[in-house]
């Protein structure tokens, strides 16, 4: 069974809020990642990112967030977490 990740997009707010439940891994972090990109390529810079809906984390999910703040961050854009990430990074690590 292949990995599910649900991905909300609300790019009329700023930040963009992006919000992401079920279970990310490097397969579907993969899929954020161009999402993500797609986005800055349109210009936009600023995002929220919601994980609070994030379950079975793993050291690949861990990463690709890593990557997602980086990706942003290459562009000189700006990245907002949720509180969830503590959370999340404390089942990690």
């Amino acid at each position: 069974m292949d990995p599910v990740l649900e991905l909300w997009i609300d790019d009329n707010a700023v930040p963009i809020k992006v919000r992401l439940a079920g279970l990310l891994d490097a397969h579907t972090g993969a899929a954020v990642r161009s999402v993500i990109g797609e986005l800055l390529a349109e210009g936009h810079r600023d995002f929220a990112l919601e994980i609070d809906g994030l379950e079975q984390p793993d050291a690949s999910g861990f990463s690709s967030l890593v990557a997602i703040q980086r990706q942003i961050k290459s562009v000189e854009g700006s990245l907002r977490w949720s509180p969830g990430l503590f959370a999340y990074a404390s089942v990690t690590g």
